[in-house]
């Protein structure tokens, strides 16, 4: 018997079992198979799929909104889904697409509601708060699927931080530090690790500098890596391995002028990114062996920066610089632009 003999009611309830590209290639086959396939009950079915949602990392959905949708607009939503749509998807040679818009609201504690900060971490599934009222001051990392708090740590007045989502698992990484205290310098450092799904959270990291730091100013955590500013008397961006223990200093964090016009100032800037530092001016090779005749920036213990000065590192030409590094560090090459 044909396969199309079986009754509509039975090829649908077949189709609800399939993936969506057997979906598709079946579609092809004739007219009374395509009627089938572009059915709204079978692409509702698809779009509510809790096997579909879960290899796509998709929020739970909204039934009673889908329920309202037309079965081109279900099949736009499943095509704004998969990351690379392909012909097999254009049933009507029509490129049109269609966003779906998810409010999601996240009920706070009056203690939170009192001049809040509020950062959406990449992904958007994950929202970190830092309230700074007068009565408390916390770090805050809420699910955002679930409007469930996930997380939460009392920290110091003037606290900021940095977050560091670990690729290909469920954990956080929190680079947090006092950023200006003139009447209590005593700066320590800490990088904490949450875990997303539990909330277990423990350090990782801690480290304080001597009185002559006010402040450490959290930039970007990348892996191993932390970004700041060291405020003292002469400001510093710092790169530190916090697993390693290790610091190399890339320069003075003030402005300098540019010579053609003296008028104008630019504030160096400095920026970590994944396998990348970007920098305002020329930094020269990094290297992590103290011992090397490397006469650029050497990583050394990070104990010795309570010892001696940061020597800095780099050139205060006008220019924006890339720098590709690796794990260790050895020989990090750079292209000026």
């Amino acid at each position: 018997m044909p396969f199309e003999a079986l009754g509509e009611d039975i090829l649908l309830r077949i189709f609800c079992f399939c993936d969506i590209s057997t979906i598709l290639t079946v579609s092809a086959i004739n007219k009374t198979l395509r009627r089938i396939a572009l059915s709204k009950q079978l692409w509702l079915s698809l779009v509510l799929d809790p096997g579909f949602r879960d290899a796509l990392d998709l929020p739970p959905p909204d039934r009673e909104q889908l329920e309202c949708l037309s079965t081109k607009d279900l099949i736009a939503v499943i095509k704004n889904a998969v990351i690379r749509p392909c012909s097999i998807w254009d049933f009507e040679h029509d490129e049109s697409s269609m966003s779906v818009l998810t409010s999601v609201s996240i009920p706070l504690d009056e203690d939170n509601r009192d001049r809040l900060q509020a950062r959406l971490l990449p992904g958007a599934r994950y929202i970190l708060l830092h309230s700074t009222s007068t009565t408390h001051r916390r770090l805050c990392m809420y699910d955002v699927w679930s409007a469930r708090r996930i997380w939460e740590h009392l920290v110091q007045v003037r606290t900021m931080c940095v977050v560091d989502l670990v690729p290909g698992c469920s954990i956080a990484r929190i680079f947090f530090a006092k950023s200006l205290d003139y009447s209590n310098p005593s700066s320590p450092l800490h990088v904490k690790e949450v875990d997303l799904n539990t909330g277990a959270s423990h350090e990782l990291f801690n480290f304080s500098f001597h009185s002559n730091v006010f402040g450490v100013t959290p930039r970007a955590i990348v892996g191993d890596f932390l970004l700041g500013i060291l405020h003292s008397d002469n400001p510093k961006y710092v790169l530190i391995n916090w697993r390693a223990s290790i610091f190399v200093s890339l320069g003075h964090a003030d402005s300098y002028s540019i010579p053609k016009f003296r008028s104008f100032t630019v504030r160096r800037h400095v920026e970590l990114i994944p396998g990348h530092i970007l920098s305002t001016y020329s930094l020269p090779a990094l290297c992590i062996d103290p011992s090397s005749d490397a006469t650029g920036g050497v990583f050394r213990p990070l104990a010795a920066a309570n010892r001696n000065s940061h020597r800095p590192c780099g050139s205060t030409r006008g220019s924006i610089c890339v720098h590709n590094y690796d794990s260790k560090y050895h020989n990090a090459a750079e292209a000026g632009i």
